[in-house]
């Protein structure tokens, strides 16, 4: 199988966790990252890769069956990515370790960490990041822009909305939904709808100020 080569947008600490795992799939083949916020690292190398600025990135994006990756946990940059890239196709990258049920996808820009389940019939959307040892059961639908922190669980049925970010060890009951733009603390138990654009934290989780 030939490598896909692929261009990591990002060069921070999401990036290299990206290399690592794109690395692991054996699908890719990084050509560069890109660094857009600090200018000393640019000429420099990440796991052997340049690390780029823009005019170095522009004559890499003609370059034949090249992918992209958006590799930043930041949303609103992330969004802005795939917005501004979206002429190009975003790479998927699922890390080896992952089980995976039947009829189940994930959307382009997304990535699925090691020792994670993703059952049946699950839809994950484009530019999704489902970290380190999560599950997702069965009809559970992850909208587009959405972090899951480390450890996170979502039973049966589960709706999270667009531009969602749940922290680490949330736990979201069966057929429960997550209104988009919801920000869920790290060791929440969802128990009930969640509206949108709000923070909601604690067992049970409780809406505690808009966004």
């Amino acid at each position: 199988m030939t490598a896909i080569p692929l261009v990591v947008l990002g060069a921070g600490g999401h990036a290299r966790e990206v290399s690592w795992i794109a690395g692991r799939s054996g699908r890719f083949v990084i050509e560069a990252f890109l660094d857009e916020t600090i200018a000393g690292a640019r000429g420099g190398r990440l796991d052997g890769v340049p690390i780029v600025g823009r005019d170095e990135l522009a004559a890499l994006l003609g370059r034949k069956g090249l992918e992209v990756f958006s590799a930043t946990g930041i949303l609103d940059l992330r969004r802005r990515w795939a917005a501004e890239f979206s002429a190009l196709p975003f790479a998927s990258i699922v890390d080896p370790s992952v089980l995976m049920g039947p009829r189940t996808s994930v959307g382009p820009g997304s990535i699925v960490f090691p020792a994670c389940v993703i059952s049946a019939d699950v839809t994950v959307g484009a530019h999704v990041s489902i970290n380190a040892g999560c599950t997702v059961s069965h009809d559970t639908v992850i909208a587009d822009l959405t972090n899951l922190g480390p450890g996170c669980h979502l039973t049966g049925r589960v709706k999270v909305g667009a531009g969602c970010d749940l922290g680490a060890g949330v736990v979201v009951l069966p057929g429960v939904t997550i209104g988009a733009g919801a920000t869920i603390g790290a060791g929440a138990v969802v128990t009930r709808d969640v509206p949108p654009s709000v923070v909601a934290v604690g067992v049970p989780a409780r809406v505690r100020r808009p966004q």
